[in-house]
Order: C-alpha cells, then sequence, then structure tokens
C-alpha cells in the first residue's frame, strides 16, 4: 500500500486492517517510518506490540502474512515505490510472488511519473489496483466544511490560500469570507510574490 507518509490516518487504518487479518507490518520508505515513529511517540498513531517488523525481515514472512506500507504514491523518482518498480530496493521488489499494489489518484502534475511507475510495475509482474478497479481512494484533501472548521478553530487573522490551481485559491477565499474573515485580510499571491506581516499588519512586497 503506498501512502503519503505524512498521512498517519490513513497508515493507522492499513495498520490496524493488517492487526485484524493477523499480518505483519512493514514500513519501507525513510520519510514514512520517520513520520510514523513520531506519530508513534506523539500518541497519533497506534501500533499493536508485535505487529511491526523491520524492513530487513519482510524474506521471513509469506505474502500472505504481510503487508508493506511504503512511500512513493506519486511516482517520486527516488520513493520506494519507484524503486521496487526498478528492482532496485535493497530490501524488497515487486514481483510475480508479491503481485498486488494498490495506489492513490494521480494528481496532473504527477500523471507522467505516476503512469511510468505503473507500466514498470507491470512490466515486473504486479497487478496494479487503481481507482478505476475499486474504490481504494481516500482524498488526502479537506473538504469545505473542514476548512471552514479549521479557520474557526485557529480563528486566523490574515489568510493566503495556497496549494491549487486559482480557481481553488480563489474557493479558498471565499470560505475564509464566509465564517467572517475581512476580505481585505485574505491575500491572493503568486509565487514568487511575498507577503510581508509585522507590527503595522500584512501586506503584499515587491516580487
Amino acid at each position: 500500500m503506498t501512502s503519503f507518509a505524512s498521512n498517519i490516518h490513513r497508515v493507522q487504518q492499513v495498520v490496524d486492517a493488517a492487526s485484524a487479518l493477523d499480518r505483519k507490518v512493514a514500513l519501507v520508505g525513510r520519510s514514512m517510518r520517520k513520520n510514523v515513529g513520531i506519530g508513534s511517540q506523539l500518541g497519533h498513531i497506534d501500533l499493536p506490540a508485535g505487529l511491526m517488523i523491520q524492513a530487513r525481515e519482510i524474506d521471513d514472512f509469506r505474502d500472505d502474512q504481510l503487508v508493506i506500507i511504503s512511500t512513493g504514491s506519486q511516482g517520486e523518482p527516488l520513493s520506494a515505490l519507484r524503486r521496487m518498480a526498478y528492482r532496485d530496493h535493497r530490501r524488497c521488489s515487486c514481483t510475480r510472488a508479491t503481485p498486488s499494489c494498490s495506489r492513490r489518484r494521480r494528481s496532473p502534475a504527477t500523471s507522467a511519473p505516476v503512469n511510468e511507475t505503473v507500466d514498470r510495475l507491470y512490466q515486473v509482474g504486479c497487478d496494479v489496483i487503481t481507482t478505476r478497479d475499486a474504490p481504494i481512494h481516500a482524498s488526502g484533501h479537506g473538504y469545505a466544511e473542514e476548512l471552514k472548521l479549521m479557520l474557526n478553530l485557529v480563528k486566523p487573522r490574515y489568510l493566503m490560500p495556497c496549494h491549487g490551481d486559482f480557481k481553488r485559491l480563489k474557493l479558498h477565499g471565499l470560505l475564509g469570507e464566509a465564517v467572517g474573515i475581512d476580505p481585505t485580510a485574505i491575500f491572493h499571491g503568486e509565487n514568487g510574490l511575498p507577503l510581508e506581516i509585522d507590527a503595522r499588519g500584512a501586506r503584499f512586497g515587491q516580487g
């Protein structure tokens, strides 16, 4: 299973499913191990005793006794899944003996690397389960009401929507207005344009 390493809730869901099926879980990918480790220390993820194994122990278990959670859902060049697809990972590989690899929905910016990774997985003998085959995708983005809840909880003095095309940035700004943020305190920027914040307030600087 591939996922963003930062989505601890999704990792918890996979851990719970693996535990229910009496499967061991291996975390593959530096950021995956790091984030889950931090999440465990902070109490944000529950890892049942005896469930987790090290990547070096993967070969000690049959495929039906194991779940591997890896990075690489967006086809990142140095990610664990990408290296497995190219048989360049020192701890584990995708072969005909491990036929099922699932992934999340691609974004427009990552279509090419994701397609290339998927093609490589097929080439080494995997069955790749996508959203066309089963309802496996779970969005990592908040819905409108969740964004409004966050704004109400945080009560920001200023709001600068980011991450997305202009349409989504505009809609995020309108959500801010809907929960009472002054439109003059909502900044729609662009790459390279700095937002300066000091004791006098906030304003765009020189790009």
